[in-house]
């Protein structure tokens, strides 16, 4: 009960922090570029009433400012309004990490029913693979790509959804569901530390801080005098999620990707994911749908469904207020994860373990922070 009310405390403290920094940080945040004949465009977020501001747009005068959507040389213009767009903006995202914080449970739940980790990513992926394909063509968007574009879209389908699916699945066996979603939440500070070593991006002192609060939150959450050799390799699980996530992050940041519309990009790398993990399930014998009725809807609605609607939903979020104020709203997925599991799972967590939480929460938010000031890349 106690750590239901903490976790309760600390969504109320995210949801407000969400508002005030909409408000407040927007005029600083790139939300998007497009292409037009003139050259690259790049476009900001314009103070609380969201609107999109052209800062770079060779040989084009002017933009018109109090328009819901404008075409202009061939250039695409995408514009915001005012405190409805916030408001709609955050409540997309809070739905979205609803959704991603229930789904490992969702996952955890279905795996007790008997149907093996593999088989789960081939059923749910190929769903969500249906789903976007459905999405891409209601958009007129077409899903054929060159040949070396889709196999990196495959290939990063593979590791960045299909890997990270798996590892969650296998420490969810092991360890509380709350736990592992928020060690798999260490992935921003993987991303700002192979940005800062290998991109040479500048390490600011908030970053560094939030990697040295992220370090000891997760001190204290594997600590190795608890649990025996299963919690060990269900933490080490947990952990692994959190680097093949960020690998995946990183590559669609520098992999030339980012500028295909999200179905797209969602129906190659979930049709990645299932490809794999059907042939490993093929391999050993392991392609079976749950034994009860209850376990099969959950994988249907939950995993699969609830996947895709959540992907959908923070992407409607992230173009109504920006990757920044998305960053802090994100945090509520955490938490959503300790919350259902405490009642459905009835897991307990030991002090130390909800402090090395409640420091890793601490990290994310320092890193959003530092987001905000210098407009760093989205990470989901």
């Amino acid at each position: 009960m106690m750590v239901m009310r903490i976790c309760a405390a600390v969504a109320v403290v995210v949801l407000y922090i969400t508002v005030h920094v909409a408000e407040k940080c927007g005029t600083k945040n790139i939300v998007g570029t497009r292409r037009c004949g003139h050259g690259l465009i790049r476009f900001a977020e314009q103070g609380s009433a969201a609107k999109l501001r052209a800062i770079t747009m060779p040989h084009c005068e002017k933009i018109p400012t109090e328009c819901s959507r404008a075409v202009m040389d061939g250039c695409t213009i995408l514009t915001q309004r005012g405190g409805a767009a916030l408001l709609i903006g955050i409540l997309c995202i809070s739905v979205a990490s609803l959704l991603f914080g229930l789904i490992p449970s969702v996952n955890k739940y279905v795996l007790l029913s008997g149907m093996p980790s593999e088989c789960i990513i081939f059923f749910a992926h190929g769903m969500v693979a249906m789903g976007a394909a459905s999405l891409a063509l209601l958009n007129k968007n077409s899903i054929r790509l060159p040949i070396i574009q889709a196999g990196k879209l495959l290939f990063l389908g593979a590791i960045g959804m299909g890997a990270t699916s798996f590892f969650i699945n296998r420490a969810a066996e092991t360890i509380p569901v709350g736990i592992v979603t928020t060690l798999h939440f260490l992935y921003p500070t993987i991303v700002s530390l192979v940005m800062v070593l290998i991109y040479h991006q500048t390490l600011t002192c908030l970053n560094a801080v939030s990697m040295v609060l992220s370090i000891c939150g997760m001190l204290l959450i594997t600590n190795i005098n608890e649990g025996g050799v299963w919690n060990q390799l269900g933490i080490l699980a947990a952990l692994c999620s959190s680097c093949t996530y960020a690998f995946y992050i990183i590559c669609n940041d520098r992999g030339g990707v980012n500028s295909l519309p999200l179905s797209v990009r969602l129906f190659y790398s979930a049709l990645g994911s299932a490809t794999v993990f059907g042939l490993l399930s093929l391999k050993n014998g392991a392609v079976r749908l749950p034994h009860s009725t209850a376990a099969l809807l959950a994988l249907v609605l939950g995993s699969g469904l609830g996947s895709l609607v959540a992907f959908y939903f923070i992407t409607a979020g992230i173009q109504r207020v920006g990757a920044t104020t998305a960053a802090f709203t994100n945090m509520l997925e955490p938490v959503v994860s300790v919350i259902f599991s405490t009642i459905y799972f009835h897991d307990t967590l030991s002090p130390g373990t909800a402090l090395g939480m409640c420091i890793i929460l601490l990290s994310i938010f320092l890193i959003a922070m530092d987001r905000a000031k210098h407009k760093f890349t989205s990470f989901r």
